[in-house]
């Protein structure tokens, strides 16, 4: 019997310490990424308008959830537009997307300023916004997230170089031609991995878009240790040449396979 109580207490004190691994918290509103050179736009109606991105969490099998949130300020009306993805990094497959897309109306729930008592309107914050939303449609958001088993956690943007298998990995943009670019020409956009030990690899590209040029902004790492959410920005005119959208791409890619010498 005492041989049985010593197995059965081993059981339940390993246990204790393993079963938090595989054990979702609740889920609850993501915090905006904050991307130190856009932190100055992140009003409506500025020079830049940078699309908000809010990394949500991983699954141990690399799928992936973020949140990308537009909103602007123009003279004719509020926009704003709003995705709820998550996506495959392996094959990159959008397994489920949720969009809202307003322009010019906004329905109450979602306005972007608040009337003051002098009478004046202040504009609510993208975080406040966003929160808005996710308390609105959590019932879908959270039933998708425990469909596709999405361990949320705090998202940390890492920067290129990565140290990885005794190998370092560097990733960066082509931005085409630049004269293009300034005559508001159409350009090419691709960006290139390189790796020390194995060579190079496109991962993503677009051609022929009308743009500014664009970044890679870094990467989130997974929970398989070759496979990253590469983060890139694309700089495109707005449907009235003024502000720069700064939209962003997340991307799936291996810092193991696909590389040429």
């Amino acid at each position: 019997m005492r041989k049985v109580f010593i197995i059965l207490s081993f059981i339940l004190i390993s246990g204790a310490s393993l079963f938090p691994k595989f054990l979702k918290p609740g889920y609850y509103v993501p915090k905006m990424l904050v991307i130190p050179a856009y932190s100055a736009y992140f009003t409506p109606n500025d020079q830049y308008n940078p699309h908000k991105i809010f990394p949500i969490g991983w699954s141990r099998d690399g799928k992936f959830a973020y949140a990308v949130l537009r909103d602007w300020d123009d003279a004719i009306g509020n926009i704003i537009h709003f995705q709820f993805i998550i996506q495959d990094m392996i094959d990159n497959q959008i397994l489920w997307k949720f969009q809202l897309s307003y322009d010019l109306e906004i329905p109450k729930d979602y306005q972007l300023y608040q009337t003051q008592s002098d009478g004046t309107k202040k504009y609510i914050g993208v975080e406040t916004l966003f929160r808005m939303i996710w308390n609105k449609n959590k019932k879908i958001f959270i039933e998708k997230l425990t469909k596709y088993q999405i361990n949320q956690d705090k998202q940390v943007m890492k920067q290129f170089p990565i140290a990885y298998n005794k190998d370092v990995i560097d990733c960066g943009m082509n931005l085409g031609s630049q004269t293009d670019a300034s005559k508001g020409q159409p350009i090419d956009l691709a960006v290139t991995m390189v790796s020390l030990k194995n060579g190079l690899k496109n991962v993503w590209g677009a051609k022929g878009i009308q743009a500014y040029g664009g970044k890679v902004e870094g990467y989130f790492a997974g929970p398989l240790n070759e496979t990253i959410a590469l983060v890139i920005s694309k700089y495109i005119p707005s449907y009235a040449g003024y502000p720069v959208e700064v939209v962003p791409v997340i991307q799936g890619v291996s810092i193991e396979q696909g590389f040429k010498k």
